[in-house]
């Protein structure tokens, strides 16, 4: 699926001004944030919708998880991630699996078919400052 939405995605990192690099079915752009601070977010292909519509996903890795109840995180730490969740307009955070790992991320997602310029911007910009946010409250700056 992803074959189809390439060349916008490329297309949109060269207005963007980003260098864009694909492996396999996903692309990954490395944003320069304030300071030195940067920020690696992933775009590949979601699922798609029961009418025919592709999903688009955005996401930024911001920590790496233990294993255990809740991949680690302390009750209080959820329960606050939930609660930000629910204020967020833009992306969620959530836990992915990365081979044998699982980390905490941020991602959004978008209809491939209907994304243009300014949403692809938007979704980049925001899964990388959500989670360089969360990543400089652990005083990290490794993804």
């Amino acid at each position: 699926m992803l074959r189809h939405f390439a060349d916008r995605i490329e297309r949109f990192a060269k207005l963007a001004g980003v260098d864009i690099q694909k492996a396999e079915d996903r692309f990954s752009i490395v944003l320069q944030l304030r300071g030195d601070r940067t920020q690696t977010i992933w775009i590949e292909p979601g699922e798609d919708l029961p009418g025919g519509s592709h999903i688009i996903e955005f996401s930024s890795i911001c920590q790496k998880m233990a294993s255990g109840l809740l991949s680690g995180l302390p009750k209080s730490q959820a329960i606050g991630l939930l609660r930000l969740n629910s204020r967020l307009a833009i992306g969620h955070y959530c836990l992915i699996k990365t081979g044998a790992e699982e980390v905490l991320a941020v991602r959004s997602t978008q209809i491939a078919e209907t994304m243009d310029f300014e949403e692809f911007k938007l979704h980049c910009v925001t899964v990388a400052q959500l989670a360089d946010t969360w990543e400089e409250k652990l005083g990290r700056d490794e993804f």
